[in-house]
């Protein structure tokens, strides 16, 4: 495990630039070997989601996860977690949790322990993750979906190649993949042909989901 004091270059989803002051944040990156099959490997990721959700919680501050690696504390974001593998044996899940900054107020969209009204510092919030971060947690996945603010939300999934759905996120599937009811156009009946029915059922790897207002 690596843990940084500060960083001015760091990288987050869709190269987003992810910058902290010194001494102020849990800025970790952990070295994994998982034994399990290639494929199951995102449980990493979001075991390491749900570790956060749980130190949150000891702490008091009620925190919630969107898919695919951010956690939540209301609607604004807390920390964000991405996982990078050299696909022969080893992944790094990296981790940025705000904890000193930014301020009340002081960054819109996003929050910290400080702006909540929580004293922590960076080393000790990082051992109480470390403390729950059990990738091999047989109801791992039942846990991530009831802790999970996407599922039951309408939401716009930007994707990689530029395209935009919107629709209901009615699931997280055994795969990790977003299950989303997407809008579709009703198209009009042709000689007595039914309608097309006003949404289709879609799985997505990725994509940068924005939840719609509640």
């Amino acid at each position: 495990m690596l843990l940084a004091d500060h960083q001015t270059a760091g990288r987050g989803r869709l190269d987003r630039v992810w910058e902290a002051p010194p001494g102020t944040n849990v800025l970790a990156s952990l070295l994994l070997r998982p034994s399990r099959p290639i494929g199951t490997w995102f449980h990493s990721t979001l075991a390491l989601g749900l570790a956060v959700v749980d130190a949150c919680r000891s702490l008091g501050v009620e925190a919630s996860l969107k898919w695919p690696n951010d956690v939540l504390v209301g609607e604004a974001k807390l920390a964000g977690i991405l996982a990078e593998t050299d696909g022969r044996g080893a992944v790094v899940v990296g981790l940025g949790c705000n904890i000193g900054w930014p301020g009340a107020g002081e960054l819109p969209g996003a929050t910290s322990l400080a702006a909540l009204g929580v004293a922590c510092t960076p080393p000790d919030f990082l051992d109480l993750v470390l403390d729950r971060f059990d990738d091999a947690a047989p109801e791992l996945l039942a846990r991530y979906r009831a802790c999970c603010a996407t599922i039951g939300r309408r939401v716009r999934l930007d994707l990689p190649d530029g395209d935009v759905v919107e629709g209901l996120a009615t699931g997280v599937d055994d795969d990790g993949l977003l299950v989303v009811q997407v809008d579709a156009p009703i198209g009009s009946p042709v000689d007595g042909s039914p309608a097309a029915p006003a949404f289709v059922t879609r799985r997505f790897a990725v994509g940068d989901v924005v939840h719609a207002r509640p």
